[in-house]
């Protein structure tokens, strides 16, 4: 670990002092100055047309600008003006957000948790949709860590994607391929027709996604009892994984006069999934070998998904602003398990697991916007959502079937005031929830939850502005629903001695946090503070007919607390940019230890660490990215130390309508090694996801005339679905 920490220090010194220095060198003897840019760009000016002069005059700004801010609690970075503007994708972008972290393809923001990515004020139902945004059409991006009042109070942290305000005038055609080279082959396509003409502009886009890589995973799990210690070493060394994805997606809007617009897209998704792999399990009793037991396993899933929405956005005077966003997704799924299992003790016997879903979801929000100063801003407004699940599941061993009915229905009430006085800004707002449950068994037609729950949520900001240093404070209530897969009725088999089941009768958690950030010039400084109530944790217990039989479902805890801090540090010299991040996580978690015996935890935080450099020369942009983390312990896992670098290379040729991007990420092959802790029960588990690939990345982009008009996009800008 010493050896490492040594790394990565030797690695921050060289991007604090020897990058900018060779950059500042490389510069000024091979690139032009800003000077002599500034000067060829008024002698283009005058001879070329309106849209290259004002191409190089965003250029030539860019070079002297930080392109990270703090606006209030919330971070804004952005991406035009930044190197982040020629990755390869939205989701290689998001990766290199300061204090986000790319995991699995969910995005965390450090303090905060998971967050829900917008696109403008629209929630994005399916990650796919990520991948047809071009890095270069996308203006800014916020990181909000306290959400306020306006957005659902499920939602602890937010990533919002501001697009470019971009009108397009006759044909224009996208063409984008990705191949990337692991242990196995991946493949992304896409074709982007669009057209408009006047005051409407329509698309019509075709996505097809193939994913295929190893996941190998070693799982140890020890349970403790009064008498003795049982072990279980469960190896997967030959695990499959394969997704495949098609999605077409049609639709348009209509500009009409003074500034309101209206659009509508249908989206169609078909998707499949499938882990195909065995598994070795030896079972041990007090240190010696009790069975060894082999299975091999096929769990495939397969969903297909229709999704409409619709929006309007306009003024209804000239202070008031009204805007509408509703969806309707419905989604059939189905999985089949089956496991074939044999082993010293256990006779050879076959375990085929059957589920199937049916989800309505239908959602809208409606928000007033209304200016009674220059100074001041009122929102106000409603969103509701109702989902019906129908939900079924048949097992053969042991034979067992369920039918489960949800319908779960919300509906809040928001209001938010926003003030500004000199270099100060107070953001006051509450939010009313109420929520009704009503869970029946298909079977019998029995009641298994019946519940109406309503809550306020308050948020509050104060930020100012003092010279050269920006400063806010913020307070913020949330809530975390658990998920449909934790509140099913139904068993999952695992093997002869572990069987996961849901708990339909868990309740929400809680969060409240205090939040204080600080800006001074390029440095950047979060503190946050968490308490959480009713935490949702995994429990084991003994099945009473069987002692070597372990069932894990999910129950509610009782409280903890958090406390966070981040740094983050931008620097730009030349040709080169660089950008360092830090976060420490310390949580206050009481493990309900049964058993003396049982090995601690300990309290050592949870840090990470990120460097990342880019480098502009001659057209091309190369980028190292560096990412580690120490051992640390966040609530009741203790995560093993890991370490992340990736290289690439990109640029754009043809007047920019050519794209080509090189790149090796995950060059050291990272594992993800993490303990779980719980009152009688261990949980050690090693994952190797193939996350090492070679990835090449082609666009071209052909318009018959586009033009970009205005440099600053609204935030409800909703054309781009």
């Amino acid at each position: 670990m010493a050896k490492t920490i040594f790394k990565f220090l030797l690695f921050t010194l060289l991007n604090l002092f020897i990058c900018p220095l060779a950059a500042a060198f490389y510069d000024s003897s091979n690139l032009m100055s800003v000077d002599t840019i500034s000067n060829r760009q008024s002698i283009l000016t005058e001879n070329s047309d309106s849209v290259q002069a004002s191409e190089l005059k965003e250029v030539v700004i860019s070079a002297n600008k930080n392109y990270i801010h703090l606006n209030g609690n919330n971070l804004t970075v952005d991406i035009s003006r930044s190197p982040l503007g020629d990755m390869p994708s939205t989701e290689d972008m998001l990766a290199q957000l300061p204090f986000v972290k790319d995991q699995d393809g969910s995005f965390y923001v450090a303090g905060s948790g998971k967050a829900i990515i917008y696109i403008g004020n629209r929630k994005i139902q399916d990650s796919s949709e990520l991948t047809r945004i071009r890095t270069s059409d996308i203006k800014s991006v916020e990181i909000i860590r306290n959400p306020g009042v306006e957005y659902d109070a499920e939602y602890s942290a937010i990533i919002k994607i501001i697009l470019k305000r971009k009108i397009t005038e006759g044909l224009g055609i996208r063409a984008y391929t990705r191949e990337s080279m692991g242990r196995r082959f991946s493949d992304y396509q896409q074709l982007n027709l669009s057209y408009g003409s006047g005051m409407t502009d329509f698309f019509l886009t075709w996505d097809n996604d193939s994913y295929r890589l190893r996941a190998d995973q070693t799982n140890r799990e020890t349970f403790f009892t009064e008498a003795e210690e049982w072990r279980m070493l469960s190896d997967m060394p030959s695990w499959n994984a394969e997704f495949f994805n098609w999605t077409i997606s049609g639709g348009g809007n209509i500009s009409l006069p003074s500034g309101r617009n209206v659009g509508a897209k249908i989206t169609y998704s078909n998707d499949t999934q499938r882990n195909v792999g065995n598994t070795y399990t030896e079972m041990t009793r007090g240190g010696e070998e009790y069975e060894m037991l082999y299975s091999k396993s096929s769990l495939p899933h397969h969903y297909h998904q229709w999704q409409v929405n619709a929006y309007y956005d306009g003024n209804l005077s000239s202070k008031l602003n009204l805007n509408f966003n509703g969806d309707y997704i419905r989604r059939n799924s189905a999985a089949t398990s089956v496991v074939e299992e044999e082993g010293t003790l256990t006779p050879l016997h076959e375990v085929i697991n059957t589920t199937t879903s049916i989800y309505d979801l239908w959602s809208g929000t409606v928000r007033f916007g209304w200016n009674p100063s220059e100074q001041s801003r009122l929102s106000f407004g409603v969103d509701g959502s109702f989902i019906k699940n129908n939900h079924s599941s048949a097992q053969n061993y042991p034979a067992e079937s369920t039918l489960l009915n949800s319908r779960e229905g919300k509906l809040a009430l928001f209001c938010q005031y926003a003030f500004s006085f000199r270099n100060y800004g107070l953001n006051v707002g509450v939010r009313y929830e109420e929520m009704q449950l009503d869970y029946k068994n298909g079977i019998d037609n029995s009641t298994v939850l019946h519940r109406t729950y309503g809550r306020f949520f308050p948020s509050a900001i104060l930020s100012g502005e003092f010279g050269i240093v920006k400063m806010s404070l913020g307070f913020d209530s949330r809530i975390k629903r658990p998920t449909f897969y934790q509140l099913r009725s139904e068993s999952e088999y695992f093997n002869r001695y572990i069987t996961v089941k849901g708990n339909p009768l868990l309740l929400p958690t809680y969060n409240y946090q205090l939040s204080y950030s600080l800006q001074y010039k390029e440095l950047i400084l979060n503190l946050d503070y968490r308490w959480v109530h009713n935490p949702i944790e995994t429990e084991s217990v003994t099945d009473s007919f069987n002692p070597l039989h372990q069932i894990h479902y999910p129950v509610n805890l009782g409280k903890y607390k958090l406390f966070s801090v981040g740094v983050n540090y931008s620097k730009e010299v030349k040709c080169w940019r660089g950008n360092i991040s830090g976060s420490l996580t310390k949580t206050f978690y009481d493990i309900r230890r049964e058993f003396p015996y049982m090995p601690e935890i300990g309290n050592r935080p949870y840090m990470d660490f990120s460097i990342s450099n880019y480098f502009s020369f001659h057209g091309f942009t190369t980028y190292i990215n560096m990412n580690y983390n120490p051992p640390g312990v966040y609530c009741n896992s203790r995560i093993h130390s890991s370490t992340n670098i990736s290289v690439g290379i990109h640029r754009r040729f043809l007047k920019r309508t050519l794209y080509v991007s090189l790149k090796l990420s995950d060059i050291l092959a990272s594992k993800t090694m993490s303990t779980s802790y719980e009152k009688n029960y261990l949980f050690e588990r090693i994952q190797y996801r193939d996350t090492r690939r070679l990835i090449l990345t082609l666009s071209y982009t052909f318009r018959h005339k586009n033009k970009y008009k205005g440099k600053v996009s609204t935030v409800e800008e909703m054309e781009r679905l």
